[in-house]
């Protein structure tokens, strides 16, 4: 197995970042080896991890670290799959693993010692020949190529929308006419960008019975690309952190979310990372795909007129492909742009 190189961590800043309940039950978990996978993503100072819950199920979990004033990176802030959200007993479990991994801890054994930890390298060096008997090992625990009697792996896709607001009036029931109005709290808001997953069906996507508040049983239930699942469990993950719904456990499906919310300009290397496992964004009501992801650059002129007082402002936005138009930023921080064709645009107004 290729170890992974992962930085010296710096636990110290933990107690002051998490609740002190949390914090307890952490230690616990990193004590009994539930942390199954661990791997440091330098591009974004990030440890994720898969963390298995009390109930055996795993989550997945990610942890943003910071230089500090030691050699040591220190906690900065975390999210996971679980109804907790951010800052939880896994996110700690993480952080108190990595910072075993990263000293080299966890090569002596003995009753009560944990599990092995899987730390899966971001790329993996050149390795020399490994002997005949390494190499019968190592085809055991791979896993294997579908055979002529196993079903190839059903391809996953996020489908994308842009879905009008609801206007008050509309969500006040029938008997009154929906008029957009000064008044009205979606007068003026731009659509949502909706994001729900789908499976590939013949030709065809469709959604199924998948939704986001249950992608911890695609590991058990069909045939999915381990990849694919874990990309969309980190978009999940990252998706709650900062929301109302973070600490907050749905009983019902989460089929959408709206990526026009999604808090973290870490969503651009995430969908690199679910792009690269095979995962397709697809465009509602057609088979193309989302066009791909590109950059874009928000200018503000502000001129003075020639005769009169005062002064001109306007914006645009270059980089955008022709007959296209910006329709609503994404974040609050405006860490990314959604553009559509302007007719796409009058049809979403007129819903």
């Amino acid at each position: 197995m290729v170890r992974a190189e992962v930085p010296d961590v710096d636990p110290a800043t933990l107690p002051a970042a998490i609740d002190a309940g949390s914090y307890v039950r952490g230690i616990r978990y990193a004590s009994q080896g539930a942390v199954v996978q661990l791997r440091w993503e330098p591009s974004q100072s990030a440890l994720q991890g898969l963390v298995r819950g009390s109930s055996g199920g795993f989550y997945t979990t990610i942890a943003y670290l910071s230089p500090g004033s030691g050699p040591g990176l220190t906690f900065s802030r975390g999210v996971c799959s679980c109804p907790v959200a951010t800052d939880c007993k896994h996110v700690v479990a993480l952080v108190l693993t990595a910072a075993g991994a990263g000293q080299g801890a966890g090569s002596g054994g003995g009753p009560g010692s944990r599990p092995p930890l899987t730390l899966v390298p971001q790329q993996a060096p050149a390795a020399e020949a490994a002997p005949a008997w390494a190499a019968s090992l190592d085809s055991l625990l791979e896993p294997p190529e579908p055979s002529a009697g196993q079903p190839a792996p059903v391809p996953l896709a996020i489908e994308l929308s842009l879905v009008p607001a609801i206007p008050a009036s509309r969500r006040s029931g029938p008997g009154r006419a929906s008029q957009r109005t000064r008044r009205d709290p979606a007068a003026g808001q731009p659509p949502r960008l909706t994001a729900r997953l789908m499976q590939a069906r013949g030709a065809s996507w469709v959604a199924g019975s998948l939704s986001w508040s249950k992608l911890d049983s695609l590991q058990f239930y069909g045939s999915y690309s381990p990849a694919q699942v874990q990309a969309l469990h980190e978009i999940y993950a990252l998706s709650r952190y900062g929301s109302s719904r973070a600490g907050y456990y749905s009983y019902g499906d989460e089929k959408y979310i709206d990526l026009g919310l999604f808090p973290s300009r870490q969503l651009w290397p995430l969908l690199d990372d679910a792009q690269s496992a095979g995962l397709r964004l697809v465009q509602r009501g057609r088979l193309g795909d989302v066009p791909e992801i590109g950059n874009a650059e928000v200018v503000i002129d502000v001129t003075s007129p020639p005769a009169g007082a005062g002064l001109v402002i306007a914006s645009h936005v270059d980089g955008l492909p022709a007959g296209c138009a910006p329709v609503r930023f994404i974040g609050g921080d405006g860490h990314g742009l959604v553009y559509a064709s302007r007719t796409d645009i009058d049809q979403t107004e007129d819903c």
